[in-house]
């Protein structure tokens, strides 16, 4: 045999072998890159997560079924997924009235424009009328049948699992934050759970919980709305220990925004369509300005700062929670650690092309920006969904 044909017998193994090598890479390649694209598809936006419907809302959100083996029941929860795949997400806690259908937030605050481009998750939990969103000691009787109420569990560990494996949601990279009753909740959880919530929001919360008047008038409003008791809720010791002014050194490493206004009424809200509400709304807001300032005291005399809004205007409703919770969208972003979007659209921003947008069904009023309750509301009012969207103020 030739020199030449040694040679070109040598190299054909080797070139068999590059070629086989090529292949192989390429088609590892290919592989990697379905497998990104699937990866891709099951984090978008566009995709509905197990348990999932598209919600009436549209801005993306979803309407899913968690159950809770803690409340032996499912629990309705809306869900806005991350514009992106960040893992980030933002519980956002209603009032007293614990709507099951769609959260006060949605309906009346339009939240789910508010964080639309952001990558973070929105996660807006349904129901528990009167719970504080703690661990009752006791099951709740009350006109709406025996409950058992678990809602710190939910929210602290069988929703963070569901969370994370549906929509990455990490169970250590999120912001809570809640009105009202779920003012007093977001900050209770926060100081449950530091190592879940990096940041808390507590707008026209009830933070002095412990203090004798205080807790009577939660009482009396318990009670007055459904007949559910406090003492089945909170007794001994356990009280303190939700009584977020008591545990002001539980925020040490914890992000903290809070807000209540004076209770005097807005120019843009019509006091005289509704007096009577007119005058309870503004006590309620009195009320949650006192006991604020008392727990910023609190944390004052810890050493922590929190960040603090106190307008001179505004009741207990939904226009001066909406506003809070645009002002405090950057700080939840910054502490999370997710991409902002464009900013804040203004309500009537429209969406095309994705599987939760829709058209108006309403002349004059954006489709996108009207909720199934204010359509509802609109029908008893003669149509008119912009008057039922504006003046609707009641607790959600």
């Amino acid at each position: 045999m030739s020199f030449s044909r040694r040679v070109g017998a040598i190299r054909r193994p080797w070139l068999m072998v590059a070629v086989l090598v090529s292949a192989i890479a390429l088609m590892l390649g290919m592989t990697t890159a379905l497998s990104s694209n699937k990866a891709h598809a099951e984090g978008s936006r566009d995709t509905l997560r197990p348990g999932c419907t598209w919600d009436a809302a549209a801005y993306w959100v979803q309407k899913c079924t968690v159950h809770s083996n803690a409340m032996n029941k499912d629990i309705p929860v809306q869900i806005q997924a991350a514009n992106g795949n960040g893992n980030a997400g933002l519980y956002i806690l209603g009032g007293f009235a614990g709507p099951t259908n769609s959260s006060g937030w949605i309906d009346w605050a339009h939240a789910q424009n508010i964080f639309v481009d952001d990558n973070i998750t929105k996660v807006f939990p349904l129901g528990g009328k009167a719970s504080f969103y703690t661990d009752w000691e006791k099951p709740s009787t009350s006109a709406d049948g025996t409950q058992t109420y678990k809602w710190d569990t939910f929210l602290s560990s069988e929703l963070p699992a569901y969370l994370q494996a549906n929509f990455g949601v990490s169970p250590t990279n999120n912001a809570v934050a809640g009105m009202s009753m779920g003012g007093t909740g977001a900050m209770n959880l926060a100081a449950h759970h530091p190592n879940q919530f990096r940041q808390v929001s507590s707008f026209s919360g009830y933070l002095a919980t412990s203090n004798p008047i205080m807790r009577m008038g939660i009482a009396g409003s318990m009670l007055g709305n459904g007949g559910y008791r406090i003492d089945q809720m909170w007794t001994g010791d356990r009280i303190r220990q939700n009584d977020p002014t008591k545990n002001a050194a539980a925020y040490r490493n914890t992000d903290v925004y809070i807000s209540a206004a004076t209770g005097w009424w807005n120019p843009q809200d019509d006091f005289f369509a509704n007096p009577v509400y007119s005058v309870s709304v503004m006590g309620m807001e009195a009320v949650s300005r006192v006991t604020t300032t008392q727990f910023e005291g609190a944390l004052r005399a810890q050493g922590i700062n929190p960040t603090i809004d106190y307008p001179l205007a505004g009741v207990h409703n939904w226009t001066n929670w909406r506003e809070e919770l645009i002002k405090v969208r950057p700080r939840i972003l910054q502490a999370t650690q997710s991409a902002a979007g464009q900013g804040v659209p203004e309500g009537d921003k429209p969406l095309t092309g994705d599987p939760g947008s829709r058209s108006a069904t309403v002349p004059g009023v954006r489709g996108d920006d009207v909720s199934p309750a204010a359509q509802n509301d609109a029908a008893a009012t003669g149509g008119d969904v912009q008057r039922a969207v504006e003046n609707s103020h009641q607790e959600q």
